[in-house]
């Protein structure tokens, strides 16, 4: 059994977010999904009629750009936490288990990073 490493509500922190961000990530995932892909066609709503100019058009929009920001934000801590969870209950070494962490953080935050430098200047002339 592995022994406590941190504070005793490092655990019960880790999955409380968990069970949270999954709540969360239910509205948002069905907002996107039926504002981008069954609503955006000129109001007639078909799967994959979506055009560039459409989508475009819509992420200039700062209430989109702020929304599809948190929706990668609580895309990624939902995935990496989970994923730190993981590791945390099958890595045993120490040293492992901070390399784990540390690439966990690495690639959460480079994807964060990216999704920022891509949504957030995004411009498109009307």
């Amino acid at each position: 059994m592995a022994q406590n490493r941190a504070s005793g509500n490092a655990g019960h922190f880790a999955w409380f977010y968990q069970r949270v961000t999954g709540v969360i990530l239910i509205p948002l995932l069905f907002i996107h999904y039926k504002v981008n892909h069954f609503s955006i066609a000129g109001g007639q709503g078909g799967f994959g009629a979506d055009t560039y100019a459409e989508v475009a058009t819509k992420l200039s929009d700062p209430f989109w750009k702020a929304f599809d920001v948190l929706f990668v934000a609580f895309a990624l801590y939902h995935g990496m936490n989970g994923l730190w969870i993981i590791a945390a209950d099958y890595v045993q070494k120490e040293n492992h288990r901070l390399l784990v962490y540390g690439t966990l953080w690495t690639l959460g935050l480079a994807a964060f990073i990216a999704a920022l430098i891509v949504i957030v200047p995004f411009k498109y002339p009307n």
